[in-house]
């Protein structure tokens, strides 16, 4: 979180936000606090507007698998502790039972370790891991909080879980007010509470409006620089994107963060 006189930037994980905070800092001025946590409405007083950053969720999926690869992160964490897969176990070895479209022999955490998060440069890992953390059975193994709060009865992903955890009051009573999609559609349009988001695809220009909209003013030469600055703290993979998915896990992702998709006007990549 990054505190300016007159803003709050609230960064949603794994969305170039140590690139859009050095951005903010050296226009606008401000305080770093903390790094993924949410304001309290003490902080906001009046004023100050939030700021949220956001990015494709094919995209936003595939540096968080790669993240994993360098044993870091909370999801990597939960995925190869046994611990926190016992609830999710017995609901998958039932969906197998039922439908029988499950390899549970590749849902363990023993094969997290193995193979999910082994290589960076592995297709299969990252698309079993992908079809793993889409699977409803595995929502209590991979984020706390995600199954309590409802979203899955829409069909939501994690990333879905995540954004509306951070950029709305909380998802903790979302379950007992919103009775359909489009009621989700409504209650996220009206609890939603950044002024402004920074989409990684158009970060300079996003960033350009947004300064402006705060007031601040650049010249030409700093809507270029913003252009032409390249985000930092990426992940590091050795294969282009089109080498990781395959329509079935664009198909994934697409089901799971429908509502960012819509929010945001993201567009389905291509592989050809």
């Amino acid at each position: 979180m990054l505190i300016g006189d007159n803003y709050v930037f609230v960064e949603l994980q794994k969305t170039g936000s140590t690139h859009i905070k050095q951005q903010l800092q050296a226009l606008l001025g401000g305080r770093s606090e903390g790094k993924h946590n949410k304001p309290s409405d003490e902080l906001l007083g009046p004023g100050r507007v939030i700021i949220g950053s956001v990015r494709d969720p094919w995209s936003w999926y595939l540096s968080l698998w790669s993240y994993g690869c360098q044993r870091r992160g909370s999801l990597y964490t939960r995925l190869v502790d046994p611990q926190n897969w016992q609830h999710s176990q017995p609901l998958l070895q039932a969906r197998q039972r039922e439908h029988g479209d499950l390899r549970l022999d590749q849902l363990t955490p023993q094969r997290a370790h193995d193979v999910w998060y082994a290589d960076t440069g592995s297709a299969e890992g990252f698309r079993e891991w992908l079809r793993a953390v889409c699977l409803p059975e595995m929502r209590t193994t991979v984020q706390s909080g995600f199954e309590a709060s409802g979203l899955g009865r829409w069909g939501c992903g994690m990333m879905s879980y995540r954004y509306l955890k951070l950029f709305t009051h909380g998802v903790t009573t979302l379950a007992q007010e919103v009775d359909s999609a489009e009621g989700l559609r409504l209650w996220t349009q009206r609890h939603f509470r950044p002024a402004h988001m920074v989409r990684l695809h158009a970060l300079a220009e996003d960033l350009i409006t947004t300064v402006q909209a705060l007031g601040g003013s650049l010249t030409p030469a700093q809507c270029e620089a913003l252009r032409q600055a390249r985000p930092t703290n990426r992940s590091s993979r050795p294969h282009p994107f089109g080498h990781y998915y395959d329509a079935q896990a664009l198909d994934d992702v697409a089901r799971r963060e429908w509502l960012l998709i819509e929010r945001h006007g993201f567009q389905r990549p291509s592989l050809g």
